[in-house]
């Protein structure tokens, strides 16, 4: 294992971290934590997305990196 010579900044978290979203299927409104799970999905023609279950449904709710939809 590598030895730490001078420690660095600590990673602020995920960028979705807080992120209010709405289930499309059952209409529940919920904020990410970061311990949720997020599923990075790679999308060589739309961009890249992420997926994540709704609490309430387990319905598959997808957000995109910047806020937008597929470019």
């Amino acid at each position: 294992m590598a030895k730490i010579i001078k420690t660095g900044k600590k990673n602020p978290g995920e960028f979705w971290v807080n992120k209010k979203l709405t289930c499309q299927k059952c209409g529940c409104k919920f904020q990410l934590e970061e311990t949720d799970k997020v599923k990075h999905v790679p999308d060589f023609r739309d961009g890249d997305y992420y997926e994540v279950n709704c609490p309430q449904c387990k319905n598959s709710v997808i957000f995109y990196p910047g806020g937008g939809g597929p470019s």
